[in-house]
């Protein structure tokens, strides 16, 4: 079944506000794409009906029209502002709200309150042989992040999430499989020039240890000008994913790998105006794990214009 969804962009913008300009600052921007989902867990991929707990994942392909939005408001002290924007991370994705400062000369710091966006899952994703029920997923939680300005060139990135998965109707039998509880993510950054690499480490701290997992990365990426106003931005991220508990059904761990690339092209003064840009994104975002039921792919092609303001 084809879908056409509405929503806002949990990809991050790809042109975000550097200084801490007085006042109102920001952009937005509107895409259309193709989202391309395979999997057994997400109510997206349309397949609220599984005949036994190893089918191989299902594929669905929707129509995507999707707003994206940093804005910011600076100068309520001095080198600060609030900001309102996309947040997209690796266990949750929707808006975040905070507060960033810069002191000391090199130092950034910032406090935000996360949120996910319109998210679903199945009450009970086991159910066989019966249509699975849908229920609204709730993720919320706070980040706090330092940056150090090296020099001219270069700066580190330290971050901390902590949130909360709440799931309003859980009709999973087992106790072992509960999914509600808490996360922790912790992420450390370095940017040199147009290049960026990264290290994290993630705790899911689940009502059911079977659901509970550790999850190691590493992350690359350009942002490199080629051509005129053209910035061409590739990224690749790598994890380990490692459950606590096996799983009863399966008589195993739900480990396995993650891979995530993502491609974007922006083009700057689109049609010869200086606040115009317009981009072209593709994500694949990859899960093979020991357990074949979690397997899960996505793919994900935008393009659209935005405003700088």
């Amino acid at each position: 079944m084809k879908k056409t969804l509405l929503s806002l962009c949990f990809i991050p913008l790809f042109l975000s506000a550097a200084d801490f300009n007085q006042g109102f600052s920001g952009n937005i921007s509107l895409g259309f794409g193709i989202r391309d989902i395979k999997s057994n867990l997400s109510p997206l991929a349309d397949r609220d009906y599984i005949n036994n707990i190893n089918e191989n994942p299902h594929s669905s392909t929707d129509a995507s029209i999707l707003l994206g939005f940093e804005l910011y408001y600076g100068g309520l002290i001095d080198n600060d502002r609030l900001f309102l924007k996309n947040y997209n991370g690796r266990d949750i994705s929707g808006i975040s709200l905070g507060y960033e400062r810069a002191y000391l000369e090199k130092f950034t710091s910032s406090f935000a309150f996360v949120s996910s966006l319109r998210e679903k899952a199945y009450t009970n994703p086991y159910l066989v042989k019966q249509n699975r029920e849908e229920t609204d997923v709730s993720k919320f939680g706070i980040k706090l992040g330092t940056s150090y300005e090296i020099d001219a060139l270069q700066n580190v990135n330290l971050s901390y999430l902590f949130a909360k998965n709440k799931i309003d109707k859980e009709l999973v039998p087992y106790n072992s499989l509960k999914r509600e509880g808490y996360f922790h993510q912790v992420e450390l950054k370095y940017n040199y020039s147009f290049f960026n690499a990264g290290i994290n480490y993630d705790y899911n701290d689940a009502d059911g240890k079977a659901q509970s997992f550790s999850r190691y990365g590493v992350s690359a990426g350009i942002n490199h000008p080629f051509m005129q106003d053209y910035i061409l931005s590739p990224e690749i991220a790598f994890s380990k994913i490692e459950a606590k508990k096996t799983n009863v059904l399966y008589n195993k761990k739900a480990s396995g790998n993650e891979i995530k690339f993502n491609l974007k092209v922006v083009k700057n003064n689109f049609l010869d105006n200086k606040n115009l840009y317009s981009y072209a994104n593709y994500i694949l975002k990859k899960e093979n794990n020991d357990i074949n039921f979690y397997d899960e792919t996505y793919q994900i092609f935008l393009a659209g214009i935005g405003y700088r303001f």
